[in-house]
């Protein structure tokens, strides 16, 4: 027997019984008996004893933000209901107006028990809330998604009040009576609208005549009750005292369902879905009208509200420059889309004489489908081949359906994008293609040619991912007429890297420039441009063109963007949601590249690439089983960091590690008494201050806020004395790329860099996003890394981890601790590209004749390969090999 079981059993069948005939609560005892109980109780006393019904809906709101945190397993540290709204809105449970009507509840509870308030309005009010709140429950607990509307009490002739509060009151009853009608009137039952609501109101008032019955017979049973209300408040509040610190085992499946149902809209009726759809297609740049005011040359693109067929009512019919092309289909929320799009084939016979001159296609009238609830949306293009519908964020603007005509008519054989994916890319010619590249390519368009809409590219760091795209996005462009692609990256710095890959293209069959043929640019302050072809950004700068934020084209706002950490700037307080912005329609894109797309983004992040209607292109080197979700399993291509070895396009490394005294013991203590030297981080202004106290600190803070100055000088120490024995045969330090924990640790890294080896500003240099705080332009020094011979260390912290490509490293020094394997596989990376040997010898002082790259060596002195998340087996082992530092 469950738990919640045993509770209902404890309950009186009188007050059992009182509580379930509850009109607006009464569905909720089942789930927890206090909320239908509390519920009833408020609902009763709003008129007789408004104070009383504020207490008991302040009640509801406690117990119900006390069985969200038990259900989802939410830690809670505090007692009050702040504190559990809190941690409920950290775990993403409580979107803004949910969040908002718990508040208003929680003060209105305040109030009622500390100054007896009397406003029967504003308990009214909050009884309405409590019937939300309790719809919200069902939706994130039980995945409810029922229409429903507040049931509104009856006012009591005998009501006191002032005439201005008695007339407040019977303007918010009314309200509440016209939502209960538009919640039970059903336009897509009915073919006239105006019996639809005539039903609807008829039936409001057979509910709220059953619910004043039910209320009258329950109200003295409730009140008769109040002890044993009292003790099942406790026995409830004993429990979730046990697990307010201590929650109960919930998966981590089970939690993210819980919050993706919090997070969804409440559902619309079916004359709600009808104004919003009238506001999106309104939005899309559509002019609605009614039938009987037809004017289909009102503008571009107008949608007809109800308009007669032969065959019955279509809900919306679509006009583009006068010609009918599409229609829609309203339903309520609930129903299955694809079927609603199936049962809109009744219309492709049924247009009336008088307006068949104005049908753009004779054999199917109705080419572009639609079938929505305001909610969700499907689209049905009828011109592609092997038409299959697709949800979409929202309708498609008039002058889109335009063009797509005039390629219809033009092009019949590939009439649309989707169609021209299946026939009019001619056979893959290699050229200067690797094998995997070739692969790929041929991979990906046989998805394409399948209308699979998301792919995925496995390609090893240094196999030529970008190079790869940029050969697509040409066939795309020249051969299939797409209008245009988004190529999305990690970050700023590397939207540079991809538009030099663009820049230096040239195309295999004319052997021209790229960039001559067709307009790549970075999305920056003008948005997006009509004559681009190509268009590079971030992620985030994508979502704040959607939100309409102005954007900035300078070097440093893009540094400012990149500043934080990977994992940090990637991360938000709950998924990102989008609005539609008619600047930026759905259709703007026809392709999206996703570069790096094992990141985590495309969790919190997926509302920006759900907003575009168009097939998603994923690249990575590292795809967690996340990224394979994501992109339904459709692995277009696998070429392994092995493979790439084995290919000679990647070289094989060497470990070599470490351990110090600090690591090993997890950590070290500073003596009270001793001085130190602080750093103010923001001013980086330094001071000496004596320790009044013991100062322990572990090995998680090393390198962000503790600086262990003699573990760094050590671990540079040993490479100098060491590297030659790993490198026989060179004069010069081998180009060297240290990993840092934080920019003030690169500083410090940096220092010693010089200090140890006794070298000058030129040998070594930091390169993170801050380097331009100093006068340095970090794009500037990424360049004299990969080409001068006299930079041989570079300093960084993140922003050379990912996709940033300097061949010429040889040696990968790690002094941060990295959690995330796949960032590791990414960070180890960098030091595993194949570079001529010509080339080398251009970037080292004094080469050697036989000077070549064939390995990397990885330098691990904070113990991150022996972690078991990570793969740091070199895959031939050297004889002879260093596989520790001295003692």
């Amino acid at each position: 027997m469950s738990g919640h079981e045993r509770r209902r059993e404890q309950v009186p069948e009188s007050l059992k019984a009182a509580a379930r005939r509850s009109p607006n609560f009464g569905r909720l005892y089942a789930m927890q008996p206090l909320l239908a109980i509390y519920g009833a109780q408020a609902e009763q006393s709003v008129f007789t004893n408004p104070n009383v019904s504020y207490v008991a809906s302040g009640q509801f709101g406690e117990v119900l933000a006390e069985e969200l945190v038990q259900r989802a397993g939410v830690r809670v540290e505090g007692t009050r209901q702040i504190d559990r709204l809190a941690g409920l809105q950290r775990a993403g449970l409580l979107p803004g107006r949910t969040r908002d009507a718990f508040d208003t509840l929680r003060r209105g509870r305040n109030d009622a028990a500390h100054n007896h308030l009397f406003d029967t309005s504003k308990a009214l009010k909050a009884v309405e809330l409590c019937f939300h709140l309790g719809q919200f429950f069902s939706r994130a607990i039980d995945d409810v998604r029922e229409i429903a509307a507040f049931v509104p009490p009856q006012l009591p002739s005998e009501v006191a009040g002032g005439s201005a509060e008695l007339a407040e009151l019977r303007e918010a009853l009314g309200r509440y009576q016209r939502t209960l009608a538009e919640s039970r009137t059903r336009l897509s039952e009915v073919g006239d609208r105006l019996e639809a609501e005539r039903r609807g109101r008829e039936e409001a008032e057979r509910l709220t005549e059953a619910a004043e019955r039910a209320r009258a017979e329950s109200e003295a049973e409730v009140a008769c009750h109040r002890d044993e209300i009292e003790r099942l408040r406790r026995a409830h509040q004993d429990r979730y005292d046990q697990e307010r610190l201590k929650p109960r085992p919930v998966s981590v499946n089970a939690r993210e369902a819980i919050v993706a149902r919090a997070q969804r809209p409440e559902p619309l009726n079916e004359v709600q879905a009808r104004v919003r759809i009238d506001e999106m297609l309104t939005q899309a740049g559509w002019t609605v009208q009614n039938y009987a005011d037809l004017n289909p040359l009102a503008s571009q693109g107008v949608a007809v509200r109800e308009f007669s067929l032969a065959t019955g009512r279509a809900d919306y019919v679509l006009y583009v420059d006068g010609m009918i092309v599409g229609v829609i289909e309203a339903k309520r929320e609930g129903t299955p889309l694809a079927g609603a799009l199936a049962q809109n084939e009744r219309y492709a016979g049924g247009v009336l004489k008088e307006h068949s001159m104005a049908v753009w296609r004779e054999g199917e009238p109705f080419a572009f489908r639609y079938a929505t609830t305001g909610a969700e949306t499907f689209f049905l293009n009828l011109l592609d081949p092997h038409a299959r519908s697709r949800s979409v964020f929202a309708f498609h603007r008039p002058e889109t359906f335009a063009a797509w005509m005039k390629r219809a008519t033009e092009r019949p054989n590939t009439p649309t994008f989707r169609a021209a994916l299946r026939t009019a890319l001619p056979v893959l010619e290699s050229h200067d293609l690797r094998t995997a590249q070739e692969e790929a390519i041929v991979g990906l368009e046989s998805s394409l040619a399948q209308d699979k809409p998301r792919a995925l590219i496995q390609m090893a760091t240094g196999a030529g991912k970008t190079y790869t795209a940029v050969t697509e996005s040409y066939r795309l462009l020249k051969h299939a007429r797409a209008r245009r692609i988004l190529f999305l990256v990690d970050r700023n710095n590397l939207g540079r890297q991809a538009k030099a890959e663009f820049d230096r293209y040239k195309t295999p069959d004319e052997n021209r420039k790229f960039t001559d043929l067709y307009n790549v640019d970075s999305l920056g302050r003008s948005g997006l441009q009509e004559t681009s072809s190509v268009v590079i950004s971030t992620i985030q700068r994508m979502y704040a063109l959607l939100k309409g934020e102005p954007l900035e084209d300078t070097a440093e706002a893009e540094d400012r963007e990149d500043t934080s950490t990977l994992d940090e700037n990637y991360m938000t307080d709950s998924p990102v949601t989008v609005e539609y912005n008619p600047a930026v329609p759905i259709e703007s894109f026809d392709l999206i590249v996703i570069d790096e797309c094992h990141r985590s983004i495309y969790g919190l992040w997926r509302g920006v690439l759900d907003y575009f209607d168009a097939h998603l292109v994923g690249l990575t080197a590292t795809p967690t089983r996340q990224t394979k979700g994501f992109f339904d399993g459709n692995m277009v291509s696998e070429y392994t960091y092995e493979q790439a070895v084995a290919d000679g396009v990647n070289v094989d490394f060497d470990v070599v590690t470490m351990d110090s005294s600090i690591r090993e013991d997890g950590g070290a203590k500073i003596d009270k008494g001793t001085t130190v030297r602080i750093r103010d981080r923001k001013t980086r202004a330094q001071r000496y201050e004596e320790l009044d106290e013991d100062f322990v600190y572990t090995v998680g803070q090393i390198g962000r806020t503790v600086i262990a100055e003699d573990e760094i000088r050590a671990v540079l120490t040993a490479y100098k004395n060491n590297w030659q024995r790993w490198f026989p045969g060179r004069t010069e330090l081998p180009k060297t790329l240290i990993f840092a924990a934080s920019d003030d640790h690169a500083d410090e890294v940096l220092k010693q860099v010089k200090e140890v080896f006794g070298r000058g500003d030129a040998f070594a240099k930091k390169i993170t996003y801050r380097s331009r705080d100093k006068g340095d332009d970090p794009e500037q020094l990424v360049n004299d890394l990969r080409n001068s011979p006299l930079l041989r260390v570079a300093v960084t912290v993140d922003m050379i981890a990912t996709g940033t490509d300097v061949k010429a490293l040889e040696c990968v020094i790690f002094l941060r601790a990295v959690r995330s394997p796949v960032l590791f596989e990414q960070m180890k990376g960098r030091g595993a590209r194949t570079i001529d040997a010509d080339d080398l010898k251009a970037v080292t002082p004094d080469p050697a004749a036989d000077l070549a790259k064939d390995r990397f060596v990885l330098v691990d002195a904070v113990g991150v390969t022996a972690s078991p998340l990570v793969d740091t087996r070199p895959m031939l082992p050297p004889d002879g090999a260093v596989s520790a530092w001295p003692s």
